[in-house]
């Protein structure tokens, strides 16, 4: 279950990068597996009302990505083997909630901010799926890099919107962008 916790908030940050196409020889997906590594000062386990707990100088090492905050509460609804929601906080003493993760080709994005908040539904067959990042988010992946006053991922549909962005396009993104709407040759 910590996994399936953890790999929910993580999953923002590669989803977040921006595909594109280059002439440069593709990538093999990265095959990655094994244990999660969860270190905190203190841990509580709410047996009855499925909750967990951590804080203090809370660090998740997991093969997919790394997670450090002051404090994470994952609730699980009765009956369900999926977290319905995960929170990722900051405090005074730790102002940042950092978020490394790797993406499809091994490629490593971050996510900064204040909070992350993962929320799960299954309503009438419709599953709503999403993670949402405040507190002056910043991003940087090796498509693009920004800031944003909230950045949300909709994991169901694969949308990302971002309020008050602020995005610069970097790597191979820039010579996609330079490629493309080219004039049409005469």
């Amino acid at each position: 279950m910590k996994k399936t916790v953890l790999l929910f908030l993580c999953a923002t940050v590669a989803s977040l990068t921006v595909p594109a196409q280059t002439n440069a020889p593709a990538k093999k997906p990265v095959a990655r597996g094994g244990n999660t590594t969860i270190l905190a000062d203190h841990g509580e386990f709410e047996l009855l009302g499925r909750r967990m707990v951590y804080t203090g100088h809370v660090h998740i090492n997991d093969p997919d990505m790394k997670l450090q905050c002051a404090k994470i509460t994952a609730t699980m609804p009765s009956g369900s083997g999926h977290p319905n929601r995960i929170v990722a906080e900051s405090t005074e003493a730790e102002p940042i909630v950092y978020i490394d993760v790797l993406d499809d080709h091994g490629e490593t994005n971050h996510v900064t901010g204040h909070l992350a908040v993962y929320e799960y539904t299954l309503i009438g067959g419709t599953t709503n799926e999403t993670v949402t990042v405040t507190g002056d988010p910043h991003i940087n992946t090796p498509s693009f890099q920004g800031t944003a006053d909230e950045l949300k991922w909709n994991r169901a549909t694969g949308h990302m919107s971002a309020s008050n962005p602020n995005f610069t396009a970097t790597g191979q993104f820039d010579s996609v962008l330079a490629h493309t709407n080219a004039p049409a040759s005469k």
